[in-house]
């Protein structure tokens, strides 16, 4: 993982009538975090307390937002991997090792390596 991301709780912009007090509440919290913020850390951490941002891990800041949106059921089954490597970017794979950015780590032929490093929000043409 080469950097962790904030995610969106889609239980905080969910349309349809059944949300459309959380997501009042969420926005006009985010709101009065933008308002109160003294810095762009105190933003985040002030739209995380509306629950409005979620993150990977509790002990990483992320340094990323590219609009992910998972549930909170999604972000628990995520939580379930407990192999993360934070050395940056795959730069080859090996059938014996992962070349990245800051270093290697072993590779395992059993282990199914997925590619989630596409730009989903990327202009393309039409």
């Amino acid at each position: 993982m080469p950097r962790d991301s904030w995610m969106i709780n889609r239980a905080k912009i969910q349309s349809g009538r059944e949300f459309a007090d959380t997501v009042v509440k969420s926005f006009s919290g985010q709101m009065r975090a933008m308002a109160n913020a003294a810095s762009l850390e105190d933003l985040f951490a002030g739209v995380v307390a509306t629950g409005h941002l979620l993150r990977f891990d509790e002990d990483v800041w992320p340094t990323m937002y590219r609009c992910a949106t998972v549930t909170e059921a999604e972000l628990e089954q995520l939580q379930r991997i407990k192999t993360i490597i934070r050395q940056g970017r795959v730069r080859r794979l090996s059938a014996d090792q992962m070349e990245l950015e800051q270093g290697t780590a072993p590779t395992r032929p059993d282990t199914l390596y997925v590619n989630c490093t596409a730009d989903g929000l990327a202009n393309r043409p039409v």
